[in-house]
């Protein structure tokens, strides 16, 4: 009997272990890195001055610029915790799988971090990404090039660190910090620069966002082709990046959100196909009752989420409610775009097509005067700036309605989970779902917050019969005002994790691969999958894992954060 007790009580423990969430260190940036990063990123003197001014300004009141971004420091804060977590605070950061390159970006500069075999990230890079006065970094993205090599299956072969600015120019580096191309894409600042799945050739597309509402589209093997021929033209010294940039041209659309003011941030949830409902809907806005609706199956759009925050100072109360007559304005657009394929120039991959083609035709002096024995690059015409390209209308066909809310911050969750968070103003978190376009959950007191998604899989059974294995979907959420850490079972589930920590950053890992296949995003994705895809980074340097285990998703796991494991790597320190 006793025995059989104990059988018991053991296998409640082992029940009970494998539901407790744990924090892991899985590299470190050294002291001296810390203080060569804040060296060199915060000596700007305007940045000095704009933070010595705006350094106690709460994070709704920040205006569009540079900073709209990054952490701002708390009226508690002391002036020392302020200095320690400075290069925390007034920078964007970017991670890749792995943290196999980490980009750090404020003002005008950035710096490239590298993985070494020790865990420890050293600066590879330092890039001075503009020296105009009154131009700053506004966005900053990195993504993986797809590799040519067929027996890679899960990697890339570089990345590409994409890299915005306030006039409007959008700049390309390689992984090295060097300059590959430059592009204008706009009159106004760039707000968010985003990799979205699409329709077009590459069945990706990177999508800009501008401070005047536009969104520009560019069509992803356009742009793959483009970064490919630039890096090898640029390490072989045959061109250089202005020369390369002054006759580029990028197949790309440019969109009007017609009626929306004031957007933050945009996400594509992929293409949808559109119920009868919104069918016939969408045909009595457009010409009224007497409308037809000719069409037998469903069209499919693209679906952009456009949302809503700040729009200036002098258009808001003092208690942050909308003070203007429209008093429930929009802080959630869902807009819809036709997929039709784009119009107009043949993309980048038929020219070099041809190029190659060319080469073993014997030239009698038809090639050049037909223009094919000449690359693309080598052909005298005028480019046309992505600024200057035509632009068409898209209107928001379903919205979320709030008068005092507006949106801070957005994180989408992985594909095919169809749920996206909203940080607002009034410290609330908004769980919605995408595909139904409506609110499902709502945390209160979450000022400041950031989140993150965690994905796991089920431990895949050595039987054949058995069905795919199941997923579970967390989020993290830190709340840097009360120092915690939290992770919550979704969609309807309880907190099953809660952490102290110190201040830090919430990154969540990019995981974007330009141009690959079927193959090598689902092995990419099952990688990050095996790996914790939100990163803590901690004032100190610690770069921590956030490990869910995937029973936590049980229904037993509701006091799973009474007891929680912080592993530390002391051989790291």
């Amino acid at each position: 009997m006793i025995y059989f007790l104990y059988l018991i009580s053991k296998h409640q423990i082992i029940m009970e272990m494998s539901t407790i969430s744990s924090l892991n260190v899985i590299a470190k940036i050294p002291q001296s890195a810390i203080c060569s990063i804040s060296n060199f990123l915060l000596s700007d003197k305007k940045l000095e001055e704009r933070n010595c001014s705006k350094s106690l300004e709460k994070d709704c009141e920040k205006p569009v610029d540079f900073t709209n971004g990054f952490e701002t420091s708390d009226d508690s804060d002391t002036s020392q915790q302020v200095q320690q977590t400075k290069w925390l605070r007034h920078t964007l950061i970017v991670a890749r799988p792995n943290l196999s390159i980490v980009v750090i970006a404020s003002a005008q500069r950035f710096v490239i971090l590298e993985n070494s075999e020790s865990k420890s990230m050293e600066i590879s890079t330092r890039v001075d990404a503009t020296k105009e006065d009154f131009v700053y970094i506004s966005a900053l993205n990195a993504f993986g090039i797809s590799s040519l090599n067929s027996s890679k299956n899960s990697e890339d072969d570089w990345t590409c660190i994409c890299v915005c600015l306030s006039n409007g120019n959008l700049l390309f580096y390689s992984q090295e910090g060097k300059l590959l191309f430059t592009e204008k894409c706009a009159s106004t600042s760039i707000v968010a620069v985003k990799l979205c799945p699409s329709f077009c050739p590459g069945n990706q597309e990177l999508v800009l966002l501008t401070a005047d509402s536009r969104l520009i589209a560019i069509e992803g093997l356009s742009l793959c082709v483009a970064l490919r021929a630039a890096c090898v033209y640029i390490s072989t010294g045959e061109r250089t990046a202005k020369e390369f940039s002054s006759v580029l041209q990028l197949n790309a659309q440019q969109f009007n959100l017609y009626n929306i003011n004031g957007v933050n941030d945009v996400l594509s949830t992929g293409i949808t196909q559109v119920c009868a409902f919104d069918q016939y809907i969408g045909a009595f806005m457009a010409g009224g009752r007497s409308e037809p609706v000719t069409r037998e199956q469903s069209p499919s759009y693209l679906q952009y989420i456009c949302t809503v925050g700040s729009r200036g100072k002098g258009e808001e109360g003092a208690s942050g409610y909308d003070s203007s007559s429209k008093r429930q304005r929009e802080f959630v657009n869902f807009v819809w775009r036709s997929t039709q394929p784009l119009p107009g120039t043949l993309t980048d991959a038929l020219f070099l097509l041809t190029s190659k083609i060319s080469n073993n035709i014997p030239s009698f002096g038809f090639r050049s005067f037909l223009g094919v024995g000449t690359s693309r690059i080598d052909q005298p015409r005028q480019k046309q700036q992505l600024s200057d390209s035509p632009t068409t209308q898209i209107y928001s066909k379903s919205f979320l309605k709030d008068g005092k809310r507006k949106s801070e911050r957005t994180f989408v969750a992985p594909n095919g989970w169809n749920l996206m968070v909203i940080v607002d103003n009034i410290g609330r978190i908004l769980l919605i779902n995408t595909k139904m376009r409506r609110i499902l959950r709502i945390w209160k007191g979450y000022r400041q917050a950031r989140c993150g998604w965690i994905e796991k899989q089920q431990k895949c059974s050595s039987n054949p019969n058995q069905a795919a294995p199941s997923k579970a979907l967390f989020l993290i959420i830190y709340v840097p005002r009360r120092g915690l850490l939290e992770v919550w079972s979704m969609q309807n589930g309880p907190r099953i994790s809660a952490f102290e920590v110190d201040d830090g950053r919430l990154i969540s890992i990019n995981c974007g691969i330009l141009c690959g296949n079927d193959e090598i995003l689902e092995g990419n994705k099952a990688n990050s999958s095996k790996s914790s895809n939100v990163i803590f980074l901690s004032a100190e340097g610690l770069f921590y894992s956030i490990d869910v285990p995937f029973n936590s998703s049980n229904n037993q796991a509701k006091n799973a954060d009474k007891s929680n494991l912080i592993k530390s790597d002391h051989g790291l320190n």
